[in-house]
């Protein structure tokens, strides 16, 4: 039998991370995201409550200074700003802040009462 490292995370749970990755992947390489402007900077958006920077991999160019992730929750708009490996030196936290959210300097969110218009709202 094989004993794996007790340092490490056992065989099967990476395996089922990887499953899951490739599913993410593969779902956002359907799904429709689109480019927007909002704060100043161009962000790769996608409409879905999954969460997760994983859905937007496939999707990435160079242009993007980020990724914006919103839903309604039946309340009030979610709103979740995930960073691009190519623009690390962006605080999109700062963006969050300004709507009463807040975390880190690459992962970040906020809500809002109503959709701003520059990502699809009236």
């Amino acid at each position: 039998p094989v004993v794996e490292d007790p340092e490490t995370f056992p065989r099967s749970y990476v395996e089922e991370l990887r499953k899951e990755n490739a599913n993410w992947r593969e779902r956002a390489h359907n799904a429709e995201t689109y480019d927007a402007t909002f704060e100043g900077l161009t962000f790769r958006v996608l409409n879905t409550p999954q969460k997760g920077s994983l859905q937007f991999d496939a999707s990435i160019k160079d242009h993007h200074d980020g990724c914006l992730r919103y839903y309604w929750n039946g309340a009030e708009w979610g709103c979740s700003l995930y960073g691009v490996a190519h623009k690390k030196d962006i605080d999109l936290s700062a963006i969050a802040k300004r709507y009463g959210g807040g975390g880190h300097k690459q992962a970040c969110g906020c809500t809002f009462k109503t959709l701003p218009k520059e990502l699809g709202g009236a």
